[in-house]
């Protein structure tokens, strides 16, 4: 995809990152301030590519390559037009993802330039300590006024069952990742698209927590994800014809309640191309 190309994406180093487990408590907790269902699962997918470009710093690249704003490259990159209007009361300063503790606005001048690995700490060096670094360089006018959003469950404390964690990119306790790969498959197709890269990795983070195979019910996910059960139905029947899950179809006699075992394929080189 062109914009992959423009953000200079190099699978081999930039592939991964973190998220944290608890997202999809704070996602469906909050689902009646989204105006459908398919809002929640963007909300997800939004911060997750969030999350990336602020991890691998690829805000100057928005800039000096795409011509477009952090928020319409979002837009583009979870398959809209950049002038899609529909949800910006989820993207805008102060809107649902800043409202629900997920994202907070910032000047672009705060998010990271570059980074650096100590001892297996992650250091980000936002644009105004790199700018100041460096001798006689002023900053344009325009770039202080600019705005964009810092990841606030990777960057910042996370409280999750009373316990206290660090943000994901450098405590990866109560957290999971998702191949950035496995991002652009399901976005790349329409079929799959934010429903697909929703139910994925919620599947995913039940993988780390049970560390395999597991069995849940599809009211379980509902109530989880804060989709229907019938949206749930379609979009795990698109991710196993696309090779994404193995289901095991069974029934639980003793609690006379439907569930399946679920396989999640994390080899992206399976799936089905």
């Amino acid at each position: 995809m062109d914009l992959y190309r423009k953000l200079e994406y190099r699978s081999e180093f930039e592939s991964f990152v973190n998220i944290s487990s608890n997202i999809f408590k704070i996602i469906s907790s909050n689902k009646e301030k989204f105006s459908s269902p398919r809002h929640i699962a963007l909300t997800y997918a939004y911060n997750y590519f969030l999350t990336w470009l602020y991890r691998y710093c690829k805000h100057e690249l928005i800039e000096m390559n795409c011509n477009t704003t952090i928020t319409e490259t979002v837009k583009v990159a979870l398959g809209m037009s950049k002038n899609y209007k529909c949800v910006d009361y989820i993207l805008k300063k102060d809107g649902v993802s800043d409202s629900i503790g997920l994202t907070q606005t910032v000047s672009v001048l705060e998010t990271p330039s570059t980074w650096y690995l100590d001892d297996e700490f992650l250091h980000l060096i936002n644009r105004k300590e790199y700018y100041e670094s460096m001798l006689d360089f002023k900053i344009d006018e325009k770039v202080k006024n600019k705005k964009s959003k810092k990841p606030l469950l990777a960057t910042e404390i996370r409280i999750i069952d009373n316990e206290e964690y660090g943000g994901t990119f450098n405590d990866k306790r109560m957290s999971f990742t998702v191949d950035f790969n496995i991002f652009i498959y399901c976005m790349e197709r329409k079929e799959l698209g934010l429903y697909g890269f929703y139910i994925y990795s919620f599947l995913k983070m039940q993988s780390f927590k049970y560390g395999g195979k597991f069995t849940l019910s599809r009211k379980y996910i509902s109530e989880k994800t804060g989709l229907n059960e019938l949206a749930i139905k379609r979009t795990m029947s698109e991710l196993r014809q696309h090779n994404m899950i193995n289901v095991d179809f069974g029934k639980n006699f003793e609690k006379k309640k439907k569930t399946n075992e679920y396989l999640v394929i994390d080899e992206f080189s399976l799936f089905v191309f």
